[in-house]
């Protein structure tokens, strides 16, 4: 079974949204936090690869004024999100991002690379943000995996390590086929991408958690065998629910209220309309 990193996040939130989106293929309705979030990834990768900052803010403001130019349109405007904030804060973001990497001699091995690679009786696939090297103060390298968030609460250090989502990074970037593609699933990361594997391979790994809302970036700690092992333990019994159609939905405060197909689902419609304190507080960093 194909198994993606966004998959298992969706699980984690509700299994429901797992069997609306991947199982039956229902339109997902966008809203501005998502379209917001895809305009400026998309935004940052054109930076990363580029370098240029002037280019990519007037990629984002591009964008942002026309959201259908990467198939984002928006359907619903969250609560307390505005064209005009939003606009603000992707330029406040992408001039805080270019400020805090001006100086830095930057080595980028790839942005927003797709892959698929095996995993036992499965394949997982899922696009990494950015992956550069790093250098300790010690001067030892490291192939940094940066995952970007422009909302989402802060993660304590254990919620990171126990992360699945940066155990599949980890894991895929440790297998040959992520970075020379694998025929019939995914492409070479780039033109050199044997030299790449060889250079790569045997280099240790740092994942990192980027909240580009506050400019702040978090060590999401070591992966190894029993993290890999975890994983795979989550992946087979994922795939044993999907087959046997088997969905328990999670009815929680931080999940129905924000969630894309409530509509649909119904299981948090009764308790919606009773709350009338505090529900146009979003329990986000945003």
């Amino acid at each position: 079974m194909r198994m993606s990193a966004s998959l298992l996040k969706r699980w984690a939130t509700c299994p429901l949204q797992v069997k609306f989106m991947d199982t039956e293929r229902r339109p997902e309705q966008i809203n501005s936090k998502t379209a917001f979030g895809s305009i400026v990834h998309d935004s940052l990768e054109w930076y990363n690869k580029t370098g240029d900052y002037p280019a990519a803010l007037k990629r984002f403001e591009t964008h942002w004024q026309n959201p259908a130019l990467l198939n984002c349109e928006i359907d619903v405007w969250a609560k307390m999100t505005t064209y005009g904030s939003l606009l603000q804060k992707g330029r406040e973001i992408l001039e805080k991002y270019n400020a805090s990497k001006a100086w830095d001699k930057r080595v980028i091995v790839a942005a927003e690379h797709k892959y698929v690679v095996p995993m036992g009786d499965h394949h997982i696939s899922g696009i990494i943000d950015l992956l550069e090297v790093k250098k300790s103060s010690k001067g030892v390298r490291s192939l940094a995996i940066v995952d970007y968030k422009t909302s989402a609460r802060q993660p304590t250090i254990m919620d990171l390590r126990l992360n699945v989502q940066f155990t599949f990074y980890v894991y895929a970037t440790l297998q040959k086929e992520f970075w020379v593609g694998w025929p019939g699933y995914s492409e070479p990361i780039a033109d050199n991408a044997e030299e790449l594997w060889n250079e790569f391979k045997d280099m240790p790994r740092a994942a990192f958690w980027y909240h580009l809302w506050t400019s702040k970036e978090l060590f999401a700690g070591d992966r190894d065998d029993a993290d890999f092992q975890r994983m795979y333990r989550a992946i087979n019994e994922i795939a044993n629910a999907i087959d046997k159609d088997v969905y328990v939905p999670n009815i929680s405060g931080t999940t129905c209220p924000f969630c894309p197909y409530i509509d649909v689902c119904g299981v948090a419609l009764p308790v919606r309309d009773k709350i009338t304190v505090g529900w146009d507080q979003p329990p986000l960093l945003f």
